[in-house]
């Protein structure tokens, strides 16, 4: 049974059952306490331990021991047909049950009877190993209270569950589904469910779900008797006024402060349901108001909806909501306003909402601007097709910004939606000839800059940027600079143009809206290539959360973006789970291209994970040329290393990684090809063109702080420097790359083992060991890692560090001692130490 983000707890739970203890779990309705114990007993049961299930649920009959039915029967076996009664069960079962070495996993411990909730605490008393779940512990009656804080014996273990994190939730929803949700669907799931399994078990069990190449969607939801039981209890505070206001507030999304009369909106807002600043008011609690339009008849959302619109009516910064609304009531919409709507729309990222407003009108009103709207919108929705025509219309349009705009969206139908840059290389320079202006041609000549790259043509000269004055141009050409800057020249450079163009971008809504996304990329890899990988990993999953419960169509690329840099920093099984989103993700929404780059990453970080032939058979999914791609055909060339070097020939693996390398390099991705060269000096540092590549290594060190880092440790590694070794590996553990920093470790002990320094072999071993167990990293390319410690005995051995006896840690972590001498041995054996007197020692290094 999949425990979806709890396997530290499942882990805990059942370390305390089978030492003997007794535990309450505590936590809010739906956080997935039944889940977990049920997991348990699973667990225990597999592990040959007799275990009793109670539910507290049964107990709501009239009849005493309801719930201990099953095990009063199966103990006290004379109890088969006639009533037992109550002081013999209270006296014999608790007795029957410890001799047989029983687990009673108990569901809901407050809601047993009377008579089963003495008989618990008998059971405690006894000595019998419990697990039950409760929402808190003042929840349970007086009597059990004492019994759990150790009144009358015992004191019992609480684990306190909290909410899922979003991931989680997403796996949780996932294993529902039968696949991956699609972005739409996750971010509804993970936005209504809040951290709570049961609510986004019932949501996804609550839709039709359609399975997808880009992930499995969810139709309209069907509220089931949990959810309607869950919102009635949140709504238990407010009346009738307030409830019709939480309806248009559930219709419109958000709306004007004083929707619904300032009354209702601040009654809603005190019972937590809405939030409210100066001017607007959204819902607080999605679910509530989900649910709450859900359960409106079509009459009475159209009704809803026309209330909206006319509330909106006359407030110009509430004209695309108020059309919408206009729209689905029924009523006329003025054509003026519909456009200006659809801009609003398209500027807020809502292709959805500029199809909605757009289509009815397209066959009636002549005008290129509108073809550009409604073209750009159903090409973002994958709807290339219908959105074709519409674009070409667009580009043979008399408005010199409009034929750009409408160049610059052919070239990512083509290149990105439909994965054919060479196509979207014609197309965007036949738009470009028609434009002879340098300055208003330029954002056609930085969007060929990079389907040239993806093509595989050879490398364009950069466009001459003016200096212009006005906005759009500020933003393309700082665009092009930081796009370059980034993947090929300095960090420091790229920072500098992503400043630019993010200021000039904030003041135009005439340039593509994914602009700005595209500048925050390249501050990531920026920052990543210049050793701020930390700084850049916060921003970025900052940037990655927002999207997700958005369904922004950022999402995939910054799931790629985080992958990719996981890769290179050794955390191989992060760089998979993250790059399997980014190619559902992108194949749902995607402005970058990225789509085949995703596939190939994924197949790199699974083949680092050992499975080559699972990573060649997702390099049969690309798509024909996809390598002409130089970022697909790096991860391609990972993948066939890894083959090679795991068939014996690590020598023709390195050979790989260099020749598509220095092709890198010459296609201007300069810092991502000198990371594979440097792979290949790992792969084979004797290999005889091991010092030419040094060279071409060493030819840019000066550039960024990682690549004279990695500059120093290949120095080190060719020369079989460990004590260099050391403390380049030091160093890199220090800018983020872990997994380079243990693969230096671990050859320093080689060679320290070698020249005879056992003493320094030892301490840079345990160095590998406590970092990978640490960061949960990988050292990379090795034919049998070393042996990384569980968290259990991490902790133990950290204690054990301090100066605790194994007593002492064994009543600190609800452990036998017997379990703690153990832990402690395996600890020391992974160390390569003889006892508890070095182990501070070999943990003094930890961060």
């Amino acid at each position: 049974m999949p425990t979806f983000g709890r396997d530290e707890e499942l882990q805990w739970l059942r370390t305390h059952a089978l030492e003997g203890r007794a535990v309450l779990v505590t936590g809010a309705a739906g956080v997935g306490r039944t889940h977990l114990l049920g997991a348990l007993a699973e667990q225990l049961a597999r592990a040959g331990a007799p275990v009793g299930r109670i539910s507290g649920g049964d107990g709501a009959s009239a009849v005493p021991f309801a719930p201990f039915a099953p095990l009063v029967v199966e103990h006290l076996p004379h109890a088969a047909g006639e009533q037992v009664p109550d002081l013999e069960v209270f006296g014999r079962l608790p007795g029957r049950l410890v001799a047989t070495g029983h687990v009673l996993v108990i569901d809901d411990l407050h809601l047993l009877d009377t008579a089963s909730q003495v008989l618990v605490a008998h059971l405690a008393r006894a000595g019998l190993t419990l697990v039950a779940s409760a929402p808190g512990r003042g929840t349970l009656p007086s009597a059990l209270r004492d019994e759990v804080d150790g009144a009358t014996g015992r004191r019992w273990s609480i684990l306190a569950l909290e909410s899922l994190t979003d991931d989680s939730v997403l796996a949780l929803a996932a294993e529902e589904a039968g696949d991956e949700l699609a972005a739409p669907a996750g971010a509804f799931v993970v936005t209504h469910a809040e951290g709570n399994p049961r609510v986004a078990t019932e949501l996804v069990r609550g839709c039709e779900v359609r399975l997808t190449s880009y992930g499995a969607e969810l139709g309209d939801l069907e509220v089931s008797p949990v959810l309607d039981e869950l919102v009635d209890a949140r709504l238990e505070q407010v009346g009738d006024e307030a409830r019709r206001a939480l309806d248009l507030l559930a219709t419109a999304g958000r709306a004007p402060r004083d929707l619904g009369g300032s009354a209702a909106v601040d009654e809603l807002a005190e019972a937590g349901l809405v939030e409210v600043d100066d001017t607007t008011v959204r819902p607080a609690d999605l679910l509530v108001a989900r649910v709450r339009r859900t359960r409106l008849t079509p009459r009475a959302r159209r009704a809803a909806a026309r209330d909206v619109a006319e509330a909106m009516a006359s407030r110009r910064e509430w004209s695309h909501v108020e059309c919408l609304m206009r729209q689905r009531a029924g009523l006329p919409v003025d054509a003026a306003r519909r456009l200006q709507a659809a801009e609003r729309a398209a500027a807020a990222h809502r292709p959805e909402d500029v199809v909605e407003l757009l289509r009815p009108v397209v066959d009636e009103v002549v005008s290129p601007h509108v073809d550009l709207m409604l073209g750009s919108a159903l090409s973002a929705l994958e709807h290339t097709d219908e959105a074709e025509p519409l674009l070409e219309r667009a580009a043979a349009g008399p408005e010199v910004p409009t034929r750009v705009r409408a160049g610059q969206e052919l070239g990512l139908l083509h290149a990105v939606r439909r994965m054919d840059p060479a196509a979207a290389v014609v197309r965007v320079e036949k738009v470009a000839d028609t434009v002879p202006d340098p300055e208003a041609r330029l954002p056609l000549e930085v969007d060929l800059v990079k389907w040239r790259l993806m093509a595989g043509q050879p490398p364009a000269a950069l466009p001459d940027v003016p200096d212009p004055s006005d906005h759009v141009a500020r933003a393309n050409s700082a665009l092009l600079g930081a796009m370059v800057a980034a993947l090929d020249g300095e960090p420091e450079v790229a920072r500098r143009e992503v400043a630019i163009g993010l200021s000039a971008a904030a003041a135009t809504d005439a340039v593509p809206p994914h602009t700005g996304d595209l500048l925050r990329l390249s501050a990531y890899l920026a920052d990543s290539f210049d050793g701020r990988l930390t700084d850049a990993e916060r921003r970025a999953q900052a940037l990655r959360r927002r999207a997700a419960r958005t369904a922004h169509p950022s999402l995939g690329m910054w799931e790629y973006a985080v992958a990719e840099m996981s890769l290179h920093a050794g955390q191989f099984r992060r760089a998979r789970v993250l790059a399997s989103r980014a190619v559902r993700h992108l194949a749902w929404r995607d402005f970058t291209g990225l789509r085949p780059s995703a596939t190939a990453l994924l197949a790199a970080a699974v083949a680092r994970q050992g499975r080559p032939s699972r990573a060649a058979a997702l390099l049969e999914e690309l798509p024909p040329d996809a390598t002409a791609d130089v970022k697909v055909a790096l991860h391609v060339a990972r993948v066939e290393a890894e083959q090679l070097a795991r068939a014996g020939d690590a020598t023709a693996g390195a050979d790989r990684l260099a020749e598509v390398a220095m092709r890198a390099i010459a296609e201007s991705h300069r810092h991502l090809g000198l990371l594979a060269l440097d792979e290949s000096l790992i792969l084979s540092p004797g290999h005889p063109r091991a010092p030419a590549r040094l060279e071409v290594l060493a030819s840019a060190e000066d550039l960024t702080p990682v690549l004279h880092l990695l500059t120093e440790r290949a120095r080190a590694l060719l020369a079989r420097d460990a004590d260099r070794l050391v403390s380049c590996a030091e160093q890199l553990l220090d800018l983020g790359l872990v997994g380079r920093a243990a693969h230096a470790f671990t050859a320093a002990s080689d060679l320290l083992q070698e020249s005879g320094r056992r003493d320094g072999s030892a301490r840079a071993h345990r160095r590998a060991v406590l970092l990978m167990t640490e960061t949960r990293g990988a050292a990379w390319p090795l034919p049998s890692p070393p042996p990384v410690l569980s968290a259990r005995e991490f902790d133990v051995a950290r204690l054990a560090a301090s100066r605790l006896r194994s007593k002492e840690i064994a009543e600190q972590v609800g452990l036998s001692v017997r379990t703690v001498d153990n832990h402690l041995a395996r600890v020391y054996r992974k160390l390569g130490i003889a006892g508890r007197d070095e182990l501070a020692e070999a943990l003094a290094d930890l961060s």
